[in-house]
């Protein structure tokens, strides 16, 4: 193991819930002891709180396989519990297979192009089992000309547009495609969602769909050939997706540990792949955040971080083990408070890129806010009026709760948009 690797290998601090979450974890990885009894048995181990991080960090599967590897050793109502959240999963993860493989059928005789990424599919060539994961929706990607043909088709097919202020009037309407990446959907008399994309990222504008789509590979699924991306584009955007949200559930970084230590994404190609999309900073600082998290080696070719990237890597761990990390969500409390999260998020986003185009971006989506217009009001012609107003609109939000501290805005029908 090399210098580099145990500078980050300090033993870490973690409260004994995380700690013995991370266990868990390392198990499935093989980067952990092969027992996990004297650490539960030598822990004062809070069982809510375990829990409840359990859920928030969305990795039922891989707790409830170290549970069935230790009878007798967490309590019966843990084990309880926990085995039937996985056992939900599961059923969830067949089922979201099951629309998978309609929406195949509905899109080819459509005759539209789309890729799978994330989902069952991604579950299925990454971890080859659908009890290793959770997930709760489909993700699938088009090109934006067949935007309006996919909507139309998916009507017609009985689902139902739950984004609501994707609006007809064609001037909110091009807000929204400015504003956002995608559209949601629920399936026909189903409780699951369906994320209909246009652009991967809202933010890392190098991320271009047609290029994407020429990348593609073929991957054979449930009896059928679906595309989806090669293995080093798709951890190039699992890094960007997972540090935009921090990594503040644990299951998008254990992806990228498990993709390190298990599938040779070939990491030669993958720095190429970021440095070409200007995403360097987003795959470096998650694959030491893997490291420093799950144990796991570093590739032999990955770079020591910058300042950029370390910033974060130290971001993402405050993040992940802050003492409110079970539940971040709550009102904001002042104008203040708002405006200070505000500039902290920004700072954030702008050094997840070196990308001047991406920076750019970043700074017009804090202008426009396209949730805070009713579809029924008239949006001012003039811009400087609209930019001005929406700024408005936005702060009345804040203030009345309809924005938690941690930035998650909520609509009328609770869509969440983290800016």
């Amino acid at each position: 193991m090399s210098q580099q690797e145990n500078s980050f290998l300090k033993k870490p601090v973690f409260s004994p819930e995380l700690n013995l979450l991370l266990d868990c974890c390392k198990l499935k990885l093989g980067a952990g002891s092969d027992s996990i009894s004297d650490l539960v048995i030598n822990r004062q181990t809070d069982w809510k709180t375990f829990l409840e991080l359990t859920g928030k960090h969305r990795i039922y599967p891989l707790v409830n396989k170290a549970l069935l590897a230790h009878e007798g050793i967490f309590p019966e109502e843990v084990k309880s519990e926990i085995s039937r959240k996985s056992s939900r999963n599961l059923k969830l993860m067949m089922k979201l297979a099951g629309e998978l493989l309609k929406l195949h059928t509905l899109f080819q005789e459509a005759g539209i192009d789309f890729i799978s990424y994330k989902g069952p599919l991604m579950v299925h060539q990454i971890f080859g089992d659908f009890s290793d994961r959770q997930t709760r929706d489909i993700d699938i990607l088009i090109t934006e000309n067949n935007l309006e043909k996919a909507i139309g088709i998916l009507t017609k097919a009985g689902f139902k547009l739950i984004d609501e202020y994707f609006s007809d009037d064609a001037q909110n309407r091009n807000l929204y495609l400015l504003r956002e990446n995608h559209l949601r959907f629920t399936f026909p008399e189903q409780h699951i969602i369906l994320e209909l994309h246009w652009a991967l990222s809202k933010y890392f504008t190098r991320f271009d769909t047609q290029k994407i789509f020429e990348q593609a590979v073929t991957a054979e699924f449930m009896g059928k050939s679906f595309k989806t991306m090669p293995l080093h584009l798709q951890f190039v955007f699992l890094c960007t997706h997972g540090i935009y949200h921090q990594y503040d559930s644990l299951f998008w970084l254990f992806d990228i540990a498990w993709i390190i230590k298990n599938k040779n994404p070939g990491f030669n190609a993958v720095l190429k792949e970021a440095e070409a999309l200007k995403c360097r900073q987003a795959v470096v600082s998650s694959v030491f955040l893997a490291q420093y998290f799950f144990g796991i080696s570093l590739p032999e070719s990955c770079p020591k971080m910058n300042r950029q990237e370390r910033f974060l890597f130290d971001q993402c761990i405050k993040k992940i083990t802050s003492e409110n990390s079970v539940s971040s969500h709550g009102k904001a409390k002042n104008l203040f408070s708002i405006l200070n999260q505000r500039v902290q998020w920004l700072k954030y986003q702008m050094l997840m890129t070196s990308d001047n185009q991406s920076r750019k971006r970043i700074l017009f989506l804090k202008m426009i806010k396209p949730y805070v217009w009713h579809k029924t009001d008239k949006i001012p012609s003039n811009k400087i009026a609209y930019l001005l107003m929406t700024q408005v609109k936005w702060l009345l939000m804040l203030l009345k709760g309809k924005i938690t501290v941690d930035g998650v805005i909520k609509t009328q029908k609770s869509r969440k948009v983290k800016e």
